[in-house]
């Protein structure tokens, strides 16, 4: 039996599922990370904003029912992203003194956690 080929290697109904936007904020943050060394966390938010936005606008949501779908849908694929990267980097071996730094403190209710974890 042979190997299923695929069609394409991604397209916008695959990129626009939680796991394609997932690996494609990953994928996306990781190389101009590389490229530009530009490390901030907005990058990764504002595409995985912007994949929920095309999603959520996909599915039909208008006014606020896109609004709240763009926002949750975007705080999730932003969070999976996030995650994702900081366990291959564990897996890996790589040491990440700044997340286990941020961890260790007991941060203030109100306090910019963006700025101080570095993935």
């Amino acid at each position: 039996m042979g190997a299923v080929q695929p069609q394409s290697y991604a397209d916008m109904a695959t990129l626009l599922t939680m796991a394609g936007a997932t690996v494609a904020v990953v994928l996306v943050t990781n190389t101009v990370r590389r490229v530009t060394g530009w490390t901030s966390l907005f990058l990764p938010l504002g595409l995985a904003l912007l994949f929920a936005f095309l999603a959520a606008q996909q599915s039909g949501g208008k006014g606020l029912q896109l609004a709240l779908l763009t926002i949750v849908n975007g705080c999730m694929v932003f969070s999976a992203s996030i995650g994702s990267n900081a366990a291959v980097i564990e897996a890996a071996g790589q040491d990440n003194p700044g997340a286990k730094q941020f961890a260790a403190q007991k941060p203030k209710w109100l306090s910019a956690w963006t700025t101080k974890l570095k993935l």
